[in-house]
């Protein structure tokens, strides 16, 4: 895909797109690395009997099939000032629970696990020798927030469950999950948001059931539909949120010092611009936070740097994006020698999509890296590693309107991108995806389906 930068108004302009080789197909593999001692029967992860196969719970009756929205004309000519235009043939041609898994660049230890019974959008995070994940799940009386540590070794451990108030009117779905950070002593900080926009934090030991601390109102005003910022920074937890009370849309920030005391908050929307999905930048030290300001047409790229003593600096417009999907969502990781960023945005005839380009040293030309073939939400998240960014995206497996999604994870270097490698669960679906990176180079994203919370451990480093 090619960008044309115009003066000081920057704005993309995408005429094409060189397509990337398929992935290279094979099936889940095993045997691979070292292999995790015997385990007890695992309640989460019971064995599916060999002459039960798969069955797809998206799949459309044949007899009803799906249409994109009446306002929508899939067949309508591409524009060639879409940002995505001409990739539309890039996706598979049969759905997931046809599909086998696909092998790029990273390297799957083993079949993705089961570490929460029930559907949730998830956030992960590393700890010492393990993962930590997080999530909303809708009950009966609402809305309970779960936290679990998940490793490769053990059974799955819940460590916290909490109701959240009952919503009072109408509520939106949520679309994001919650945010967690792993602290300096080996605990996480988990911040919320509830129905009503409340942004509360809580410390949750990682090493144990219920070793969680007493909860910490942050703000007030959250939108829902963004997923909280948070990172610690030595020994202080940043926090970042959009405020969608305000009109246009804000990012507030805010500190918890290392006795606990929470600062000031501080609002970092530039003057007659708005604001939103802030996220922290990986592999970033200082710390980095990046967010846009959301427009219809020409959005832009903010960056705020922090400074050594974790107070924010000025905010800076990196580079506009043009057709970014409301509400958005953005990652942003360092690899190699450049800076990377990922966006959702809106393909071709209104179909969702995911870009991508390189923010520095010097900004590049967007390309797909989740090409706009299917209509519906996608996610996407990203971590620094030794030499390369990591991004997972929602990958849709078929055109249409909210088909069935598996969850990519694509290698991004100084050179480009590469293989992408495919996963999900049992039924051969998942999607909201997120990632973590472990101190020891293990990768972990996490990811759900209609049968509960999964977690798939990868390798991604280069070969040495």
């Amino acid at each position: 895909m090619k960008l044309l930068l115009c003066g000081v108004g920057v704005v993309l302009l995408v005429v094409g797109c060189d397509p990337k080789p398929e992935p290279t197909v094979a099936s889940t593999p095993s045997g691979q690395g070292t292999e995790a001692p015997a385990l007890a029967v695992d309640p989460f992860n019971p064995p599916m009997p060999p002459e039960v196969p798969p069955v797809d719970p998206n799949a459309p009756d044949p007899a009803d099939p799906v249409a994109p929205d009446d306002d929508i004309d899939p067949n309508s000519p591409v524009d060639p000032a879409d940002p995505l235009a001409d990739v539309d043939g890039d996706a598979p041609p049969s759905a997931a629970s046809s599909l086998p898994a696909l092998t790029g660049d990273c390297r799957l230890l083993s079949a993705p696990k089961r570490v929460w019974p029930h559907a949730a959008i998830s956030s992960i995070t590393a700890v010492a020798d393990a993962f930590v994940v997080s999530g909303y799940e809708k009950t009966d009386a609402g809305e309970k927030v779960f936290v679990a540590r998940a490793s490769r070794s053990q059974l799955p451990q819940p460590l916290i469950t909490f109701p959240l108030p009952s919503p009072v009117g109408p509520v939106r779905a949520r679309v994001a999950p919650p945010g967690l950070a792993t602290n300096a002593d080996g605990s996480v900080t988990l911040v919320w948001i509830d129905a009503q926009g409340n942004v509360r934090a809580r410390t949750v030991a990682s090493d144990r059931p219920n070793g969680a601390g007493a909860e910490k109102a942050i703000a007030e005003g959250g939108d829902t539909r963004f997923a909280p910022a948070v990172l610690a920074y030595g020994l202080k937890t940043l926090i970042a949120w959009t405020n969608g009370r305000a009109t246009p849309m804000r990012v507030w920030t805010t500190v918890i010092d290392d006795k606990g005391v929470l600062g000031t908050a501080r609002d970092l929307t530039q003057t007659s611009m708005g604001a939103a999905a802030p996220t922290f930048l990986s592999g970033s030290n200082p710390p980095e936070l990046m967010f846009v300001d959301p427009r219809a047409a020409l959005s832009t790229l903010v960056r705020v740097p922090f400074k050594p003593d974790a107070t924010p600096g000025e905010a800076q417009v990196v580079v506009p994006i043009n057709s970014i999907r409301q509400p958005p969502q953005i990652a942003v990781a360092r690899g190699g020698n450049r800076t990377w960023a990922a966006f959702t945005a809106l393909g071709t005839s209104a179909t969702t999509a995911v870009g991508m380009l390189s923010i520095e040293p010097v900004p590049s030309t967007p390309e797909a890296l989740v090409p706009g073939t299917a209509y519906g939400d996608l996610h996407v998240g990203a971590v620094a590693s030794v030499d390369a960014a990591l991004f997972v995206a929602d990958t849709p497996t078929a055109p249409g309107k909210d088909t069935p999604r598996r969850v990519h994870i694509t290698r991004v270097t100084d050179a480009g991108r590469g293989q992408p490698t495919s996963i999900a669960g049992p039924d051969g679906t998942g999607h909201h995806g997120a990632i973590a990176r472990g101190q020891d180079g293990t990768v972990a994203v996490s990811f759900d389906n209609d049968s509960g919370v999964y977690v798939a451990f990868l390798v991604c480093d280069s070969a040495p």
